[in-house]
């Protein structure tokens, strides 16, 4: 079962704030963070759809598709994946994400490729559910700005480190 937003009730969540001890949808991470400096700067990590929704630990690039995206991965499934194999894969260490990133920087954070054409990702379920949330996230904030964000620019800082 999929974790709900702990602020809206409504959309499942899609990122956990430590600092805030809650699992937040898109939308709502953006409203909340984007209040005043110091929330800005809780570090958020993204909750990978295994059905137990523990946060991404790892981006695997050669699980991932065809056309450069990545599968993420909790702690647990990336022992599981790569200590079995006799194969080096490159992978993404995920450990967490600042500031307010704008709807189109959301894709590749998720390890989604998004084109006008089509969209790939080796995510399971929770892809499209994320793509929705950008998508209202994006309406959102070209409609209203939100605090710190409301500037063009995205002021993510994402922690993450490549390791194989």
């Amino acid at each position: 079962m999929a974790k709900i937003c702990d602020f809206c009730s409504t959309s499942s969540g899609a990122v956990h704030c430590k600092a805030d001890a809650a699992h937040l949808c898109l939308s709502c991470d953006a409203k909340l963070h984007s209040a005043n400096q110091v929330v800005n700067r809780h570090p958020r990590t993204i909750l990978y759809d295994s059905g137990n929704y523990l946060s991404a630990y790892v981006g695997c690039l050669d699980h991932g598709s065809c056309d450069g995206g990545i599968e993420l991965m909790c702690h647990l499934c990336d022992r599981n994946h790569h200590v079995t194999t006799s194969q080096v894969h490159q992978r993404l260490s995920i450990n967490s994400y600042t500031g307010c990133p704008a709807a189109e920087d959301l894709p590749a954070i998720w390890g989604l490729q998004v084109n006008h054409d089509h969209t790939s990702s080796t995510s399971h379920v929770g892809s499209l559910d994320i793509l929705g949330q950008i998508l209202d996230l994006q309406m959102i904030q070209t409609s209203v700005p939100l605090g710190l964000c409301s500037n063009t620019t995205s002021q993510v800082k994402v922690d993450c480190d490549f390791f194989q």
